[in-house]
């Protein structure tokens, strides 16, 4: 339920700003997603220390009670509840995703990927893996789990465009809590909005370990 939740917010989310996303162009590449600089995505079984992140000035905090994040100045919070939180940047092109939340029954992290990938090709048929990437295990803020980016077409008042989700799903050691992260924009910005958004990313607290 976390999970398809945190899907639902981003269905609404792009439907929301998918005219204005398809004005700004149609080029299909991506060449990275949530990638080790967002932090290191380390392999599984191999913890490595994580820097404390840097202040961001001006930020607020967007807290709910699973999960904190910061907020900058022009960033905008545009869905919160218990367990999501959902915020736009700046230029409106790109929408952030942070849930975090109880699992029952206990899950894997392997179990949430496949839900994610059935929802989005349930909405958005022909969804799958961006051109060369592919699903990859790491950490994100202290959580391992799995980082992948997909690949979609959006149809939004009668324009179509492609979009990309990078996402990351993790559970903790027994499988009792989920992490989610997603990135959604226009496939051909989310290099772009990966930088954009990279401290925001790194100032992500999971409050449930």
């Amino acid at each position: 339920m976390l999970i398809l939740a945190a899907v639902v917010v981003l269905i609404l989310v792009m439907a929301g700003i998918g005219t204005a996303i398809a004005l700004v162009g149609n080029k299909a590449s991506v060449n990275g997603g949530i990638t080790s600089d967002i932090p290191s995505p380390t392999p599984a079984g191999s913890p490595s220390p994580l820097a404390s992140p840097s202040p961001i000035a001006g930020a607020s905090t967007a807290s709910n009670d699973y999960v904190s994040i910061p907020v900058p100045p022009g960033w905008q919070v545009s869905h919160k509840d218990s367990q999501v939180i959902d915020l736009l940047s700046p230029n409106g092109l790109g929408a952030l995703v942070v849930a975090s939340g109880p699992l029952s029954p206990k899950s894997t992290a392997q179990a949430g990927k496949d839900e994610l990938d059935k929802a989005f090709q349930t909405k958005y048929p022909g969804a799958g893996n961006c051109p060369g990437t592919r699903p990859s295990n790491g950490s994100l803020n202290g959580e391992s789990g799995i980082f992948w980016t997909m690949c979609y077409t959006v149809v939004s008042n009668g324009n179509s465009f492609p979009a990309a989700s990078a996402l990351f799903v993790g559970v903790n050691s027994d499988g009792s809590v989920a992490y989610l992260l997603e990135l959604d924009t226009v496939a051909g910005s989310m290099d772009s909005f990966r930088t954009e958004s990279k401290a925001v990313v790194q100032g992500v607290v999971w409050k449930y370990k």
